[in-house]
């Protein structure tokens, strides 16, 4: 497969970045004068990447959470007062639920919709 010129394909990267349907990119790539077989194949590759992309994201709010749940243990065990007692707990929640998030990206990456562009923004 001959590459596609460099602005169409950093369009259909960008496109499929930003969370545009894949059949979207490929009727624009078919409009660029690609063959349906090599714009097959380069989408196959664009999402290959955000698969990857999102599998990486998934790794940081894996380990942002476990961060989390360590802060609350340490919230949780030097607590003096009812308010630390429930801030560690609702440390250790929040980094439960940023754990099963990051699992959920790892084991199913083409499940998450969206932007890529921000990591951090919550969907």
């Amino acid at each position: 497969m001959p590459p596609p010129p460099t602005a169409f394909a950093d369009e259909a990267r960008a496109r499929i970045t930003w969370g545009e349907a894949p059949e979207k990119v490929l009727d624009y790539l078919k409009t660029t004068g690609m063959g349906e077989p090599d714009a097959s194949a380069f989408m196959a590759q664009l999402q290959q990447e955000r698969s990857a992309q999102v599998r990486m994201d998934g790794i940081v709010k894996v380990l942002w959470g476990v961060g989390l749940i360590a802060l609350g243990i340490v919230v949780f065990d030097l607590s003096y007062s009812t308010t630390c007692l429930f801030g560690g707990g609702a440390l250790c929640v929040g980094g439960g639920w940023k754990i099963t998030q990051g699992i959920i990206m790892l084991m199913a990456p083409r499940s998450e919709k969206g932007d890529l562009s921000d990591p951090l923004d919550e969907k």
